[in-house]
């Protein structure tokens, strides 16, 4: 978890967490603090979803199973803070996981730095997304049966 003090940067790793989950909590972690930091004060304009999307491409597939129903999906897609109860928050993590990894199969791991150039450069983090083919990432999650 990266602080939300804009002025520093801390990352939080719960030393059990991280013995328990392996060591791709790390490599998560890393990929939060590289956001914020290429992102500058723009960061905490980033949705969760897109936020925990880019850095689960760390983490293995298994790692939130490989299962929901387009009904979670619709509902989970939607939200805009993580789940209370511990199911869905894992099936929000995949969901998320699974979209962002289909846009970078689409556009190439290149889209991530051009999206950090369009939010540094003033477009919003969601039109970001989407100019770059998030809309056919969304499509290809929508479509499949799960």
């Amino acid at each position: 978890m990266v602080s939300s003090n804009k002025k520093e940067q801390c990352i939080y790793i719960k030393n059990k967490y991280f013995f328990e989950k392996g060591t791709t909590t790390l490599a998560h972690e890393m990929i939060h603090a590289s956001l914020y930091n290429e992102l500058k004060n723009n960061y905490f304009n980033l949705p969760t979803w897109l936020n925990e999307g880019i850095a689960t491409q760390s983490d293995s597939q298994n790692s939130y199973g490989n299962n929901f129903t387009k009904e979670e999906l619709n509902k989970l897609f939607k939200a805009k803070e993580y789940p209370e109860n511990n199911d869905e928050n894992v099936k929000y993590y995949h969901i998320h996981q699974r979209l962002v990894k289909f846009w970078i199969q689409d556009r190439g791991v290149n889209v991530i730095s051009e999206f950090i150039d369009l939010v540094n450069n003033g477009k919003s983090p969601e039109d970001a997304f989407y100019s770059l083919g998030g809309d056919n990432a969304v499509n290809k999650l929508k479509s499949i049966g799960l």
